[in-house]
């Protein structure tokens, strides 16, 4: 859900008006290049009722789960994941082993959605930008309500940051590493408490339609387990996010 917010920010189809609880403003018109679930993604943000808006990204992760069930139909599970692990493993060391500052934040910038399928990254994005100065990416503005750009024609900096030379004499927005770490790490857990709630609520009510329970017509009882395929689906969903998002 997070890639898909970072996607629809990066891809100027909606700005971050509050963020927590999260509320969005949405353009008018769309981009054209907006993926079908980006465009649910942005409709269920158009609900006021929060319980309506739950149930509307529900139901986009319904679709999108079954549409990569369909495409991952005759391709392996593991060799597909192993396959995006594999690129999220290399998009980190392209973060981590970056020379300067001004290249740390611009491969940070190119590669956030594959960085956001580890499970570590929260803590890794903020050992990274622990210290240092990181440059604002051009979209920062859309995603922090705290952040105001200058009209004046010289860029504006965020709250605590120092404009920095790009070596052409153009002065870059920039702030303190840990703050923007944190305004990374926090605005993905902000998305998760105040948007989706109950993370095991939501999700079944997911899983019930994409990977439901099997029952035995013999016995009447239930067990566990699932079809692999639609297994595949959930973890592959967020590679397509990130295909989609990072445009790879």
């Amino acid at each position: 859900m997070t890639m898909i917010l970072f996607s629809v920010i990066k891809k100027n189809a909606a700005s971050v008006v509050k963020s927590d609880p999260l509320e969005l403003k949405i353009e008018s018109p769309l981009p054209e290049s907006l993926k079908s679930y980006e465009k649910d993604f942005l409709e269920a943000f158009g609900m006021e009722n929060k319980r309506s808006r739950r149930k509307a990204l529900q139901d986009m992760m319904i679709a999108l789960v079954n549409s990569v069930a369909k495409k991952m139909k005759g391709f392996s599970r593991k060799e597909t994941l192993d396959y995006y692990k594999d690129i999220t493993k290399r998009a980190w060391a392209q973060v981590e082993n970056a020379g300067t500052p001004e290249v740390k934040s611009e491969k940070f910038d190119e590669v956030l959605e594959w960085t956001m399928l580890d499970r570590d990254y929260d803590r890794r994005t903020q050992d990274v930008f622990r210290e240092g100065p990181v440059f604002v990416p051009i979209w920062w503005h859309r995603y922090s309500p705290t952040y105001r750009p200058s009209t004046s024609g010289t860029p504006a900096t965020m709250s605590g940051g120092a404009g920095r030379s790009s070596g052409g004499g153009v002065s870059l927005p920039t702030l303190p590493g840990a703050t923007f770490a944190a305004g990374m790490v926090n605005g993905v857990q902000n998305f998760s408490s105040s948007v989706i709630g109950n993370i095991t609520d939501f999700t079944n009510g997911i899983t019930r339609t994409t990977n439901p329970i099997p029952v035995s017509k013999s016995s009447g009882s239930s067990f566990g387990g699932g079809g692999s395929g639609c297994a595949c689906a959930c973890a592959c969903a967020g590679c397509a996010c990130a295909c989609a998002g990072g445009g790879r």
